[in-house]
């Protein structure tokens, strides 16, 4: 999901890739679009749906991590995928059960990773704001004392110059 994760992806993976997304993450993150995404998702053919996303670990922090999902849905009537052994479904007519754990796995995923992006997305944020507003601060002081600078220099010239005049005058009254 996303322009640049999918350049990226694209560059080393590009055959194992079936289906791509764009502006998913111009909404706010909630769980009937992860829904709608995660629906589209299960309709394509897979094994195993991976997922590369950011982990959201601290404020000046986050990983890239996988998350995979294994098939759920397609087998025979009374036959449970290798994840789901020892555990009983019903009704015994599995294949709708199992198609709706699937939609749903995909999107409660997807739900968390669009949490966890938008996480590390405002933090990063944050990050660069106060950075910012840092430098403009620091530029502020340095602009500050360069003004003053000037403006003592200003002044100290100025100063001269009335007194040069001052003392020109006393020395021409003195002659006269």
């Amino acid at each position: 999901m996303g322009d640049k994760s999918r350049a990226q992806i694209a560059r080393d993976y590009k055959s194992l890739m079936t289906l791509t997304m764009d502006s998913c993450f111009d909404k706010d993150a909630i769980f009937p679009l992860a829904a709608a995404i995660g629906e589209k998702i299960v309709k394509q053919d897979f094994d195993v749906v991976t997922f590369f996303h950011n982990q959201y670990e601290n404020a000046a922090k986050f990983n890239t991590i996988t998350t995979s999902i294994p098939k759920m849905s397609g087998f025979a009537v009374g036959v449970l995928p290798p994840t789901l052994k020892g555990y009983d479904i019903e009704p015994e007519n599995n294949e709708e059960t199992l198609s709706n754990m699937m939609e749903f796995a995909v999107a409660g995923v997807l739900y968390n990773i669009l949490l966890e992006t938008q996480a590390c997305e405002v933090s990063q944020r944050i990050i660069a704001m106060d950075n910012a507003s840092t430098n403009a601060g620091e530029m502020v002081g340095r602009f500050t004392l360069f003004y003053n600078r000037a403006r003592q220099a200003k002044i100290t010239t100025e100063l001269s110059e009335i007194i040069s005049g001052s003392e020109s005058l006393k020395d021409e009254n003195a002659e006269a």
